[in-house]
């Protein structure tokens, strides 16, 4: 399901963007505790971004985009500190 959302994200974006001006990758957040999350985590991801020389990135949350303060605050702030 998430992979169809995503789809529907890139199709959009390419109606007025060039895939070699837009890159997307689907990651997931929100990993607690030691049970096995979906991967990549969002997390790990956005060093390695950073580390391959992107400067400029958006974060699209899929889901729990306003219900969850939490995840807004990982969003906001937590991936923002990994990002930099």
């Amino acid at each position: 399901q998430m992979e169809k959302c995503v789809e529907g994200i890139k199709a959009a974006l390419y109606e007025t963007n060039s895939p070699e001006d837009v890159k997307i990758h689907l990651s997931y957040q929100s990993r607690v505790g030691p049970i096995e999350w979906l991967r990549p985590y969002t997390d790990d991801v956005l060093p390695e971004l950073g580390e391959s020389g992107v400067r400029n990135l958006v974060v699209v949350p899929i889901s729990f985009v306003s219900e969850h303060i939490e995840t807004l605050e990982e969003i906001d702030i937590e991936y923002r500190e990994l990002a930099e």
